[in-house]
């Protein structure tokens, strides 16, 4: 076989092999010419300098360590599909540089032509040299080339230079020999390549003679197990068939007929192989949707088969079940057959249908947490700035020299800085971080206090029924909250009824036990008081029920509403661990339900009372906390109009220092909550340290579950809701100073 007529694949195997060959004979192929190399720095010392026979020398130990380099990265390579033609270069590059190397020595300690015999010697050695190392090289086509040519040219060059009949006698040799190296290398390398072929054909040969005896040894085996597997097949598809706990059927394709059922359609259907033998399923009607029917077929018919098709069917007691149909075409006793295969997933549809309706409910919760968390962050900024406009448009009212004009203008903008406190207040309802105070409330006696007022907020048009429930237990929730949910419910209801109508509110005592919650997951188990509001209004479609709790949305033309109001009820009901529910449809109305966990047992104090009269003031000594700077200076003249020594600071940091250094008494710190370096909280406690019966009070457009958990403050914290007034300034300062105990607990 020619190398030429060769593909790619076995040449390269080729050039693998030969490069491998190569290799292993490298150590001896760099042993020789160092010995040579000895031998002839021998024979030139005294006659050539010893420091150019020393430079030599050096050359040709720079060429042993590289091929005992190659030897050595070569020795690592473990795959037999190796770059041949890669290492073949760099072994040929060796060759050629060490061809060099060697020619180079013609040039540096070669002898000067008047030791003749000398000059013998190096050809000698070169040409002994070049014999005992073509063998081994001639396993790469131009190894012995690399090698020799530019050695043995070099000295026939230098020969020819030094003139003389001795100089070109020995030069004309030195190229005859040159080309006899190569002829014979080149021979050689012929020789070395046909015995690889040769093996790699024989070992092919070998392979497919193995190949051949497995083949006949597989065919004859198989052969052997043909007639049993066959049989064992059939055995497993009858007991497949019987024992499957899916329905399957065989029918005719020509015309439906059943000629076979198992025990699974039996179980699923009802029906036995009395009832369907002889029958098609139209006449057992058992498809429930029959245009399904239509198509399945068509689809069958098509392509063959069908398969993982959700259809419904009838079962024998009249039962709708859901089942995954498929069905292939088969060829039995010369006839064509229907194979069907029907799984009831009836159960995992239901569940399927649960599982999404949670995951819609977990996605809607996540959505308004985190619209919640934006709510707190806006309210927190938005409530510093109506503070500055709220106390510094009092201040200016108290100043003598105002007109008519102008005081009413300040009025306006109070009024304005309050309408817009209460929108943040709403946002904070909608977050869920509302500061509130929650009380044992009765539900009944909260709303019947509230009937006038929503009575005049609905108008005359609409009649209002209030249906309190008997024996109802109370809940704890701040009763401005009540108030917040009713408002809303019953203006929202009032806005959807056209002319006349009716609201209804009602309330009774509602038990949750496991089978309730069944349809309402997230209640827990216990006892909940129910307050419904119904309105004989337009009613919601499904997408605008989606969407009434989202902050903004609103179906009013604009300018109507901010639609905050519903959002602002749902935040209201989950930061009481309530639940609210919500049924609708166009045209038949609305019915809000909303529940509250009942409060069992327990009692509350009496909350507090304001003691009646003018503004109250003091002479104390107050250290102010807050990190805004229009805040701060705003606090800060507040207080001193009302008579009190302000240590004010804008950092927690810098406040933990004055209070360590101011000489006298500080009666109570007033500190802003959300702060860098440190929240309030800590700030409390740093300065506890220094002084032990420091009393506190928080301001802040919310807790940020600092001193609250969802907004409902913790037991015994004094708290003012940023945007204040003066007057209510004033009030909570000296209610905190006149409190006995208000020093023993610790913010």
């Amino acid at each position: 076989m020619k190398l030429s007529m060769m593909n790619k694949n076995c040449r390269d195997r080729i050039l693998r092999e030969q490069v491998r060959l190569a290799m292993q004979q490298l150590p001896m192929t760099l042993i020789a010419p160092l010995v040579a190399a000895l031998v002839l720095a021998l024979a030139a010392c005294g006659v050539v300098a010893g420091g150019r026979i020393l430079v030599w020398i050096s050359m040709v130990l720079v060429t042993v360590l590289g091929g005992t380099f190659l030897h050595l990265q070569f020795r690592k390579v473990r795959d037999d599909a190796f770059n041949g033609e890669h290492w073949q270069n760099l072994y040929l590059t060796l060759n050629l540089i060490t061809g060099i190397v060697w020619g180079a020595s013609a040039f540096i300690i070669f002898p000067p032509i008047d030791h003749p015999g000398l000059i013998f010697l190096f050809f000698l050695v070169i040409a002994c040299l070049s014999t005992t190392t073509t063998l081994p090289y001639s396993s790469l086509k131009f190894g012995p080339a690399a090698w020799a040519g530019p050695a043995v040219l070099a000295y026939a060059l230098r020969c020819c230079m030094e003139g003389g009949e001795l100089g070109y006698t020995i030069g004309m040799l030195g190229v005859l020999f040159l080309f006899s190296v190569i002829i014979f290398g080149l021979k050689h390398n012929r020789f070395i390549t046909s015995g690889i072929v040769l093996r790699f054909e024989n070992l092919e040969l070998l392979e497919e003679v193995r190949r051949v005896n497995d083949s006949i040894s597989r065919e004859i085996t198989e052969r052997k197990l043909a007639q049993k597997t066959l049989e064992e097949s059939e055995e497993r598809f009858r007991l497949a068939f019987r024992t499957s706990p899916d329905s399957i059927g065989l029918n005719r394709l020509s015309d439906g007929m059943f000629i076979d059922i198992n025990e699974g359609f039996t179980k699923i259907t009802g029906y036995t192989s009395d009832d369907v033998m002889g029958k098609t399923a139209l006449e057992l009607d058992i498809w429930n949707d029959l245009k399904a029917r239509e198509r399945f077929r068509a689809s069958l018919e098509g392509s063959g088969f069908v398969e993982n098709v959700e259809a419904e069917f009838r079962a024998k007691d009249g039962r709708v079940l859901t089942g995954l149909m498929s069905a292939r075409i088969l060829r039995i006793n010369q006839e064509d057959m229907i194979l069907n295969i029907a799984r009831d997933i009836s159960a995992w549809k239901k569940t399927e249908e649960e599982k999404k309706k949670l995951e819609t409910e977990l996605f809607f919760s996540q959505k308004m947490e985190s619209v919640g968390r934006l709510a707190g962050g806006v309210a927190h900024d938005f409530n510093n700035m109506l503070s500055v406009i709220i106390g510094r448009a009092e201040m200016a009212m108290h100043c003598g020299i105002l007109n008519d004009g102008l005081r009413q203008n300040l009025n306006e903008i109070i009024h304005a800085a309050q309408r817009s406190a209460e929108l943040t207040r709403q946002l904070l309802a909608f977050a869920s971080k509302q500061s509130i105070s929650p009380k044992i409330t009765d539900l009944n006696e909260t709303i019947s206090g509230m009937l006038i007022m929503l009575r005049r907020l609905i108008g005359e048009d609409i009649d209002l029924s209030w249906m309190p429930g008997i024996d109802l237990p109370k809940v704890r929730i701040d009763p401005s909250q009540i108030d917040q949910i009713l408002v809303n419910l019953v203006v929202n209801a009032r806005d959807s009824i056209s002319g006349a109508g009716n609201i209804t509110v009602r309330t009774d005592s509602f038990a949750v036990d496991e089978a309730a919650r069944a349809g309402k997951p997230e209640l827990t188990a216990g006892r909940y008081v129910l307050l419904t509001v119904n309105d004989t209004g337009a009613g919601m479609t499904r997408e605008v029920r989606e969407k009434i709790f989202e902050p903004f949305f609103t179906t009013k033309e604009l300018g109507q509403g901010t639609g905050l109001g519903l959002s602002s009820v749902y935040g209201i009901v989950k930061q009481n661990n309530g639940f609210i529910d919500v049924v609708s449809q166009p045209e038949k109305g609305a019915t809000f339900k909303i529940y509250l966990p009942a409060f069992e047992n327990g009692t509350e104090a009496a909350p507090e009372k304001k003691a009646p009269g003018d503004r109250p003031t003091g002479a104390e000594t107050i250290l102010l906390v807050e990190d805004n700077e229009a805040v701060l200076d705003l606090s800060k003249s507040m207080i001193e109009m009302l008579g009190y020594t302000v240590l004010a600071s804008d950092a927690p940091a810098r406040a933990i220092t004055l209070a360590a250094t101011y000489p006298g008494d500080i009666d109570l710190l007033i500190t802003d909550i959300i702060m860098p370096e440190m929240n309030g909280r800590e700030l409390v406690e740093n300065l506890h340290r220094i002084r032990p019966g420091l009393k506190s009070l928080y301001m802040s457009g919310y807790t940020a579950n600092v001193i609250s958990d969802r907004g409902i403050l913790e037991e015994n914290v004094n708290f003012i809701q940023k945007p204040f007034g003066i007057d209510d300034l004033a009030q909570k300062v000296r209610q905190v100073l006149d409190r006995p105990d208000g020093d023993l607990v610790p913010g």
